[in-house]
């Protein structure tokens, strides 16, 4: 039919398109690790070619909408082209994802020029226009969120998981009447850097609406989501989606916090919500001690290493890495290291070829993703136990808090995952692959792709301190509350395995298996 013969032509043309744009998208092959390790020209080159091959992802249907500026979780792919899967848009989003695109829209701003490099990338454009397109985006970006919060002000302000149809966002199926705690105060920090270097370029009305979206945010936080006691309701439920913020209008069980990405809320509203006294701003740190707990990793050859207990021991457990200052205060900068110490320990001692975090599973050719596999990690390093543990299940950006602490050793691993087979695609790297190389995650999206760039980029946990330091007694809080909880747990003297190497792989993923896509 002529429907169907205009479709296949398309279909050619977006695959000579992305040909064009893209020569040579499975550039790892250009680098060695002994390149890598030794050479800072070809570290330097190869992120360039990540920088620009993630920014892929970033265009009109596949990473985001254009019209809101909002982010799409992602597209799936043809699993033997790499192309883009046809009716595979994930038209839904979350503040976590938000969270990552202001980042490094932010870090173009501020110069950064890998950064600039992904913004302009899918436009095939220079990175002259990255900072003009960065404040378009941004612009729409809060106009949307402006315009959710106006049609649904029982959210107080933050967002919900959410559908964008039309560039209009909308509570995505399940969450008409909840919104999350967790992802919200991964976005807040993104937007407060963000509001800094707004206002350091003097787009002072851009940076004054971002500022007045996180102080409504402030306000409204204690409202929406604190228990009382020093508990969180992480997933609140609102009885009336139409109403304005008020205390009788949520509902949900509230527990302690967590030491790992939940304390980015608990810092937002430590630092810019109003308490009634010194006490209640304690509560919620005192509330969560039982899970900040230090333990060793024991090698092969039977040294400890020093680290922090995780939840799943999953990378995706330390996002907060990237966006507050942890790594600045000499106590957590010298925990977090032994943590990826641990990390690339234990996958070059089992053999691991990749490391773990919590990532889409992977799939055979014709059968659809199954479901988000969130029991990935080290289950000696982990609080959970009896649970059905994924140790065949490896995911490329499990590299970036890898990334925050040693670049280098980063680029490495996250190299030896990308050589595997269909790892690198028109649109960059792929979601996830099991060991033996035999299946992937033929997927795109903001967690496992974009997570490893931030922190390649070393996160905006830079502006974030300028910007507190600002105001020195909100910086001064930071410090003391850090120094204070993990002095409790780790003390302040040296910790065991601080001399151990960062491990580089000692496997690869075999190619055999399966055959590269056919649209690179």
């Amino acid at each position: 039919t002529m429907a169907a013969s205009r479709a296949t032509f398309a279909l050619v043309v977006c695959a000579l398109l992305v040909a064009s744009t893209w020569a040579d998208c499975r550039f790892a092959r250009k680098y060695t690790v002994e390149s890598l390790l030794n050479d800072a020209g070809a570290r330097e080159a190869f992120l360039h070619d990540i920088a620009r091959a993630e920014g892929k992802f970033q265009a009109d249907g596949i990473g985001y909408d254009v019209s809101s500026g909002h982010t799409f979780d992602g597209h799936e792919l043809d699993y033997g082209s790499g192309l883009l899967q046809p009716g595979g848009l994930h038209v839904f989003s979350a503040p976590s994802k938000e969270s990552l695109h202001v980042a490094l829209l932010t870090l173009a701003l501020a110069g950064n020029v890998y950064a600039q490099e992904f913004v302009v990338s899918s436009i095939n454009g220079t990175v002259d226009q990255a900072k003009g397109l960065a404040l378009e985006i941004l612009t729409r970006k809060i106009n949307s969120y402006d315009r959710f919060n106006t049609s649904y002000p029982g959210y107080g302000g933050f967002m919900p998981w959410v559908n964008i149809t039309h560039g209009v966002l909308a509570p995505a199926s399940g969450w008409g009447k909840q919104v999350p705690a967790l992802d919200n105060g991964e976005l807040f920090w993104a937007l407060f850097a963000c509001q800094r270097v707004l206002d350091e370029m003097g787009q002072t009305g851009l940076a004054q609406r971002y500022q007045a979206y996180m102080d409504y945010q402030s306000k409204t936080a204690p409202v929406v989501f604190y228990g009382g006691e020093g508990k969180v309701r992480w997933v609140s439920t609102i009885k009336n989606a139409q109403a304005p913020p008020s205390p009788d209008n949520y509902d949900g069980d509230a527990t302690a916090g967590d030491p790992y990405e939940g304390e980015l809320f608990t810092w937002m509203m430590d630092l810019f919500s109003s308490w009634p006294n010194a006490a209640a701003r304690e509560a919620p740190w005192i509330a969560k001690r039982a899970m900040l707990v230090a333990l060793n990793y024991t090698t092969a050859e039977g040294r400890a290493i020093t680290v922090q207990r995780g939840f799943w021991y999953s990378a995706h457990e330390n996002w907060k890495l990237a966006f507050l200052p942890y790594l600045d205060i000499d106590i957590t900068r010298r925990v977090f290291e032994n943590c990826e110490r641990a990390r690339t320990r234990f996958s070059s001692e089992h053999r691991i070829p990749g490391m773990y975090a919590c990532v889409n599973d992977v799939t055979r050719p014709g059968k659809p993703i199954p479901d988000y596999v969130g029991d990935v990690g080290i289950p000696q390093l982990a609080y959970l136990t009896n649970i059905s543990w994924r140790p065949d299940l490896i995911t490329p950006y499990s590299v970036y808090p890898l990334a925050l602490v040693n670049q280098t050793a980063a680029l490495v691993w996250y190299h030896n995952m990308l050589l595997g087979p269909k790892m690198q695609g028109p649109y960059g790297s792929t979601e996830a692959i099991n060991v033996n190389g035999t299946e992937i995650s033929p997927l795109l999206t903001w967690d496992s792709k974009i997570t490893t760039l931030v922190g390649l980029l070393g996160g905006v946990s830079s502006i974030v301190t300028r910007s507190l330091a600002a105001r020195p007694a909100l910086l001064a809080r930071f410090h003391e509350v850090v120094l204070r909880e993990y002095g409790r747990v780790f003390g302040t003297g040296p910790l065991a395995g601080e001399g151990e190497p960062y491990t580089l792989p000692s496997a690869h993923i075999p190619t055999d298996a399966l055959t590269d896509f056919t649209g690179c």
